[in-house]
């Protein structure tokens, strides 16, 4: 299977917001429905969402 990056767009951000972190990520990094919407004042965050295949398996900004 292959990974891919795909921005985020009306038909995939709720993949995002669906994913959720481990305990242990908590103090590292932020919920994607957070990070998404952060992004929405700063015009240099970039969200893409990780997909293996067609299924999404991360989000990074």
């Amino acid at each position: 299977m292959k990974i891919n990056l795909r921005e985020l767009t009306k038909d995939n951000w709720v993949d995002m917001i669906d994913l959720d972190i481990t305990k242990e990520q908590e103090n590292y990094v932020s919920l994607p429905s957070e990070a998404i919407a952060a992004s929405k004042f700063y015009d240099h965050y970039i969200n893409r969402g990780v997909y293996l295949g067609g299924r999404p398996i991360g989000f990074i900004q």
